[in-house]
Parts: C-alpha cells; sequence; structure tokens
C-alpha cells in the first residue's frame, strides 16, 4: 500500500490539474500522498479502536470522499493507478466497520458512499456514546 505512483508525464499533468481545481475548491491545498496517507492512516486508527469523536471520525471519513472526486475526475488510466493505493484501504475499512443503521452524518443520503454507512467494530467509549446519542447505536 506504500510507494510511489509511476504516472506517465500526461497523467501527472492531468493529475495536477484535479488537485488544483479541487483544492481550490476546499480552499486548501491536497496532495495525493498526503490524502492516501492520511486514509491509511485513518483505517489504522479505525483498526485499533478510533479514540475521537463521532465529529472527528466523520471528518476524517471525508477524506476518502475527496480521493473520491478525484477518481471521479481521473482518466481511466490514472483511476485506475489511484484505484490502487485505495482499495486496500477500503478492503481493510470494511473488514474493520460493520453497518451502521444510517448514515453517520445529517444530510448524508441513504445511498451514500459504503465509508458513510460503516461504523468500527471496535468501539472506543467516546465514539460509541457520540453514536448512541446520534441514534446510530441503540
Amino acid at each position: 500500500m506504500k510507494g510511489h505512483l509511476q504516472l506517465s508525464r500526461d497523467e501527472a499533468h492531468k493529475l495536477d490539474a484535479i488537485l488544483t481545481s479541487v483544492s481550490a475548491r476546499a480552499k486548501y491545498p491536497f496532495s495525493l500522498s498526503c490524502l492516501l496517507q492520511k486514509w491509511g492512516d485513518f483505517v489504522v486508527q479505525v483498526d485499533k479502536g478510533f479514540e475521537g469523536s463521532i465529529y472527528e471520525y466523520t471528518n476524517d471519513l471525508s477524506i476518502r470522499d475527496v480521493l473520491e472526486e478525484i477518481l471521479l475526475k481521473a482518466p481511466p488510466s490514472l483511476h485506475d493507478k489511484i484505484m490502487q493505493r485505495v482499495q486496500p484501504w477500503d478492503d481493510r475499512l470494511h473488514e474493520v466497520t460493520r453497518k451502521a443503521s444510517r448514515p453517520l452524518a445529517p444530510g448524508v443520503p441513504p445511498d451514500a458512499p459504503s465509508w458513510w454507512l460503516r461504523i468500527p467494530k471496535k468501539l472506543a467509549r467516546q465514539l460509541e456514546d457520540d453514536f448512541r446519542s446520534e441514534g446510530i447505536l441503540e
């Protein structure tokens, strides 16, 4: 899951353009390597027992939303290369979580991407309490 993406010159230019667009919209500079690292780190934290609040958890889930936006804008060859790095983390997240009774944040539709519909199997006390107070856990 580590390592540098081997991109053609054309893929690198397209990725730069996508990242510039995404960064401008978010008013925050993104790099693909940083996003991939953050997503992987988050999944590892979930596996160990995420210690933060529901707000921190959903904020970290939004990293995957940014990656998805990049993937949707990427041409097929670039998309495939990025997915080779994202998919193992997505798979691991699926393994260390379980389906939630509803999306984890207000305004997220029921047909949202899977990461918005999963809660950790190992729940730290604060996150468990937050999920219960939000009606996500009974």
